[in-house]
């Protein structure tokens, strides 16, 4: 993960950070549970017994493929969100221009997941600029950004 060639010249990497490992796991144990156990339910026929086995596998993939290709990072001016593969969609907001952010969290991200929803607003416009999604422990994320 070459996060460097994003940044400019005088910027230097403080805080490197993704969706939060523990959610991931329980997203994916969730969708485990639930789909073989269908395809448990259907095992004599195996015409029913192998697309819920196809159908996890994809959002496995898919699940996986989110959480490695999704990165939040801070430097000493800008807040950066990084996602995708093939086509890189790269977010960014200078952090003098930073008015607040906001934690979003829902009753299974906070009692589950332990995790949270980061939404930096900046200066000019009523919209939010940034959202990083599914971070861990986002207080502690949230005062380190605003260092």
């Amino acid at each position: 993960m070459n996060l460097e060639k994003h940044i400019g010249p005088s910027e230097t990497i403080l805080l490197r950070f993704g969706i939060g490992k523990w959610y991931l796991f329980l997203k994916l144990l969730a969708w485990s549970a639930l789909l073989g156990s269908v395809s448990y339910f259907f095992q004599e026929n195996i015409f029913f017994a192998y697309p819920p086995l196809v159908i996890l596998g994809l959002i496995i993939l898919y699940e996986l493929l989110i959480f490695f290709t999704t990165h939040y990072f801070v430097t000493e001016k800008k807040v950066y969100k990084k996602r995708g593969i093939f086509w890189k969609k790269i977010v960014e907001a200078a952090k003098e221009d930073v008015t607040d952010i906001t934690i979003v969290r829902g009753f299974a991200d906070k009692i589950l997941f332990f995790t949270g929803n980061l939404k930096i607003n900046t200066a000019g416009t009523p919209f939010i600029e940034v959202i990083l999604n599914k971070v861990q422990n986002p207080y502690v994320m949230k005062k380190s950004i605003m260092r």
